[in-house]
């Protein structure tokens, strides 16, 4: 079966459809949550930096600790997602 004749089949079965909606479903959820999350955080943190509007040490260390908690996130997934390749090396 060519490529062709399987994309037609997916596509007629609305699979193709269907895959781009949850894309792109995905893609403005998650946009949305990190705009609702991430902003707030980043002013908040840039306003208690040690030269900002108002600086809170205390608070500023913690956010900036969780933010690189969670910066570090994809680096992991994809060092995991990598074991296979690195084994097979």
């Amino acid at each position: 079966m060519m490529v062709s004749e399987l994309f037609l089949q997916l596509w007629d079965q609305g699979v193709i459809l269907k895959g781009i909606w949850e894309t792109v479903y995905m893609t403005l959820l998650s946009t949305a949550v990190a705009y609702v999350l991430g902003l707030p955080l980043g002013v908040l943190l840039c306003v208690t930096d040690e030269d900002g509007i108002h600086p809170i040490r205390w608070l500023n260390k913690i956010l900036g600790f969780v933010v690189n908690i969670f910066r570090s996130i994809p680096f992991i997934i994809l060092l995991v997602a990598m074991l296979p390749v690195a084994k097979l090396i």
